[in-house]
């Protein structure tokens, strides 16, 4: 078995950013644990988007290292 996801890893999987279709407008997709993938936005520019997403990824690794210093395994 590999070793477990980082918690950045573990962000970058959960939160993105990107376009529904080709040329359209960029969403934050909250994604893998609920479907439908959840979609914020929609960003006129692409940049914000992603600048959102990161600032998601960031927030989301910080709660999940939280969570594994309370229970660790």
């Amino acid at each position: 078995m590999g070793k477990p996801a980082s918690p950045e890893q573990r962000a970058e999987a959960l939160v993105g950013a990107g376009s529904k279709i080709p040329g359209g407008p960029w969403f934050v997709e909250l994604k893998e644990l609920v479907q439908p993938s959840i979609f914020l936005g929609p960003y006129e520019n692409p940049s914000l988007a992603q600048e959102d997403a990161r600032k998601l990824q960031h927030y989301l690794a910080e709660v999940i290292r939280e969570a594994l210093q309370a229970n660790p395994s």
